[in-house]
């Protein structure tokens, strides 16, 4: 599992890079986008919710998809979970899980 490591309260742009099994780009230009930050993978609720329109899709047709993350989305620290969720129009959807790090900056 993918980690990521963030620091409590400061900004944070993700880029996510969507390829095949092998390696591929896919074009998620088409794709709805979500991203979601959970406690635990299973939680119903998420602690953040970045939707299709939080997303900055410039390079999606090149499999490259950005999501800011705010300093009020970072106010807090421990061990997370997200979920980035991709859905195409002909209704096949992509997961992917990763875990988050988020430090307190006085750590």
């Amino acid at each position: 599992m993918k980690v990521i490591n963030l620091i409590r309260k400061e900004a944070k742009t993700l880029k996510f890079t969507v390829t095949d099994s092998s390696g591929n780009i896919i074009d998620v230009s088409s794709a709805t986008c979500y991203l979601y930050i959970k406690n635990n993978i299973e939680d119903p609720d998420s602690l953040i919710t970045k939707l299709d329109s939080d997303f900055n899709k410039a390079q999606a047709s090149n499999g490259i998809l950005k999501v800011t993350l705010t300093s009020d989305d970072l106010d807090r620290y421990g061990t997370f979970y997200g979920i980035l969720k991709l859905e195409f129009l002909a209704t096949n959807i992509d997961k992917s899980i990763f875990k988050i790090i988020i430090t307190n900056n006085t750590d």
